[in-house]
């Protein structure tokens, strides 16, 4: 397993990070002992970063690692996050407690990596119900210092995935060790830049003409990540890549139905027209989709939110794959890059 140093200081960390979006039942149904079982095989296969929330089936993902990492929590390097609900005001007050709440289900005294879980919006409140905008970041990012001053978390981070331009230039200057953003073959956003016609959500829009449910269809193009990966690296922070494979449209079976018409449809369809394109094997597919996410330089590690040891199989696969043609990353750009109403 390949190692790589997390930013300017930052740990060394697996290139491959297990997500807790399937072990928390966030990608389709699994069992605990599923759960379990796939977090001790990441282990042993390698895997040394974990990166879970509160909010993966509402604290399932953190019970499920800290059951699994029992007696091997100095082989692991961890992340969660705080994401402060709708409504909330007495900002410190919640840190604390979902803090607190964390530390107990993880069964441990101290975090590597805590990072803040919200959408940062220049709108409170859009185009998600819980983004936040600056101001309330900068609170939350005072009280995770707080921790950090205690020696209970390490390195703070931010998640970047849905950030307007405004508050990720602001958030860039706070002095975070950390962030999360999107990177994938179909969306490469964080270090290329993207033109209106390509289809990408720009949040500094969406904010305006977006809710909770209508942001739904950019689970395929996804939000435009604003070269965000690059502006990290520059400034010395480390770099989490997030959705490597779309949602699951980059993987050989499909674990629930994609609504007629939906973003997600469409992802399938084209992850269905890069194999044929490409020749690709269908079962290769999500390892290509994780070699291609780990060949970008600056990003540290990509967390994949697999549930059970199969996907984590297929997904650890794509490390050993023999590199992509010229062909075959000039048919990744022609089908990512299309124009997309």
């Amino acid at each position: 397993m390949e190692h790589r140093t997390l930013g300017r200081g930052g740990p060394s960390v697996s290139v491959l990070a297990l997500g807790g979006g399937g072990i928390g039942g966030v990608y389709g149904r699994t069992s605990v002992d599923a759960a379990i079982d796939t977090v001790r095989a990441a282990l042993d296969a390698g895997i040394d970063l974990i990166d879970v929330a509160p909010l993966y089936g509402d604290g399932l993902a953190e019970s499920v690692v800290g059951a699994a990492i029992a007696g091997r929590r100095a082989d692991v390097t961890l992340l969660t996050k705080v994401e402060l609900p709708a409504g909330v005001t007495d900002v410190e007050r919640f840190v604390d407690d979902s803090v607190r709440g964390s530390l107990e289900r993880l069964g441990t005294d101290h975090l590597d990596i805590l990072m803040i879980h919200n959408v940062l919006s220049d709108t409170p409140g859009r185009p998600h119900v819980t983004a936040i905008g600056i101001d309330t970041a900068r609170r939350m990012h005072d009280a995770l210092l707080r921790y950090r001053a205690k020696g209970i978390a390490r390195w703070l981070a931010f998640s970047a995935w849905r950030c307007s331009e405004h508050v990720l230039m602001a958030m860039l200057e706070r002095g975070f060790d950390v962030l999360q953003a999107e990177y994938s073959m179909f969306n490469q956003t964080g270090i290329r830049q993207a033109d209106p016609a390509h289809g990408f959500g720009d949040l500094s829009l969406l904010e305006q003409t977006h809710d909770d449910a209508s942001m739904g269809r950019f689970d395929f193009r996804g939000v435009d990540q604003r070269g965000v990966i690059t502006r990290a690296a520059a400034a010395g922070m480390g770099v989490i890549g997030v959705r490597p494979l779309m949602a699951g449209a980059l993987t050989a079976q499909l674990d629930r139905t994609p609504a007629p018409g939906s973003d997600f449809e469409l992802a399938r369809g084209a992850a269905m027209e890069l194999l044929a394109a490409t020749g690709w094997l269908a079962d290769d597919l999500a390892g290509r989709a994780i070699q291609f996410a780990t060949s970008c330089p600056d990003v540290a590690s990509v967390s994949v939110g697999v549930k059970n040891v199969r996907e984590l199989e297929d997904a650890l696969a794509g490390l050993a794959m023999p590199p992509m043609t010229t062909e075959d990353l000039a048919t990744i750009d022609r089908i990512a890059w299309a124009p997309h109403a």
